[in-house]
Protein backbone atom coordinates (compact mmCIF):
# COMPACT_ATOMS: atom_id res chain seq x y z
CA UNK A 1 0.00 0.00 0.00
CA UNK A 2 1.44 3.73 -0.79
CA UNK A 3 0.28 6.20 1.38
CA UNK A 4 0.95 10.01 1.59
CA UNK A 5 1.12 12.71 4.53
CA UNK A 6 -2.24 12.78 4.85
CA UNK A 7 -3.82 9.23 4.29
CA UNK A 8 -1.25 7.38 7.08
CA UNK A 9 -2.86 9.29 10.03
CA UNK A 10 -6.93 8.27 9.18
CA UNK A 11 -6.16 4.54 8.32
CA UNK A 12 -3.69 4.83 11.45
CA UNK A 13 -6.62 6.35 13.63
CA UNK A 14 -9.31 4.09 11.68
CA UNK A 15 -6.64 0.51 12.70
CA UNK A 16 -6.40 2.06 16.01
CA UNK A 17 -9.77 2.72 16.62
CA UNK A 18 -10.50 -0.96 15.40
CA UNK A 19 -7.58 -2.35 17.47
CA UNK A 20 -8.09 -0.65 20.93
CA UNK A 21 -4.32 0.88 20.98
CA UNK A 22 -3.92 3.40 23.46
CA UNK A 23 -1.18 4.97 21.69
CA UNK A 24 -1.36 8.13 20.87
CA UNK A 25 1.68 8.39 18.86
CA UNK A 26 2.06 10.12 15.82
CA UNK A 27 5.17 8.85 14.33
CA UNK A 28 5.12 7.20 10.95
CA UNK A 29 7.21 3.87 11.39
CA UNK A 30 4.30 3.17 14.37
CA UNK A 31 1.27 4.19 12.25
CA UNK A 32 2.49 1.98 9.19
CA UNK A 33 3.33 -1.23 11.76
CA UNK A 34 -0.09 -1.01 13.61
CA UNK A 35 -1.61 -1.35 10.28
CA UNK A 36 0.83 -3.63 8.91
CA UNK A 37 -0.41 -5.96 12.23
CA UNK A 38 -3.78 -5.02 11.83
CA UNK A 39 -3.75 -6.48 7.86
CA UNK A 40 -2.68 -8.56 5.29
CA UNK A 41 -0.25 -6.15 3.39
CA UNK A 42 2.88 -6.98 2.45
CA UNK A 43 4.13 -4.03 3.31
CA UNK A 44 3.83 -0.28 3.06
CA UNK A 45 5.47 3.18 1.22
CA UNK A 46 4.73 6.54 2.40
CA UNK A 47 6.98 8.51 0.55
CA UNK A 48 10.54 6.99 0.28
CA UNK A 49 9.84 4.39 3.66
CA UNK A 50 9.57 1.41 2.64
CA UNK A 51 8.40 -0.54 5.88
CA UNK A 52 7.42 -4.73 6.07
CA UNK A 53 7.08 -7.16 8.39
CA UNK A 54 11.02 -7.95 7.68
CA UNK A 55 11.98 -4.37 8.68
CA UNK A 56 12.27 -0.81 7.16
CA UNK A 57 14.35 1.05 4.34
CA UNK A 58 13.71 4.60 3.69
CA UNK A 59 15.69 6.44 0.52
CA UNK A 60 16.99 10.52 1.75
CA UNK A 61 16.32 11.40 -2.04
CA UNK A 62 18.17 12.81 -4.36
CA UNK A 63 19.22 16.46 -5.12
CA UNK A 64 16.35 18.32 -7.76
CA UNK A 65 18.13 18.56 -11.29
CA UNK A 66 15.96 21.54 -11.96
CA UNK A 67 14.11 19.35 -14.35
CA UNK A 68 10.93 19.48 -12.83
CA UNK A 69 8.79 16.91 -10.74
CA UNK A 70 6.13 15.46 -13.20
CA UNK A 71 5.48 12.11 -13.50
CA UNK A 72 7.97 11.79 -10.32
CA UNK A 73 5.45 10.10 -7.54
CA UNK A 74 3.98 8.31 -10.35
CA UNK A 75 7.83 6.66 -11.86
CA UNK A 76 8.48 5.92 -8.30
CA UNK A 77 5.32 3.95 -7.72
CA UNK A 78 6.16 2.16 -11.03
CA UNK A 79 9.64 1.48 -9.87
CA UNK A 80 8.45 0.34 -6.47
CA UNK A 81 5.98 -2.14 -8.09
CA UNK A 82 8.43 -3.08 -10.18
CA UNK A 83 11.11 -4.04 -7.98
CA UNK A 84 8.38 -5.60 -5.54
CA UNK A 85 7.10 -8.47 -8.38
CA UNK A 86 10.78 -9.03 -8.94
CA UNK A 87 10.97 -10.05 -5.03
CA UNK A 88 13.42 -7.60 -4.59
CA UNK A 89 14.77 -6.80 -0.66
CA UNK A 90 13.54 -3.44 0.26
CA UNK A 91 17.07 -2.26 0.18
CA UNK A 92 16.94 -3.30 -3.36
CA UNK A 93 13.43 -1.14 -3.77
CA UNK A 94 14.56 2.38 -2.59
Amino acid sequence: MKLNHEELPKIHSTIRRRASDETTSADTAHGVYTILAESALPGICRGSLLISQQGLNEHPGLPDPGVGRVGAGDAFTAALVHEYMRGSTLAEMK
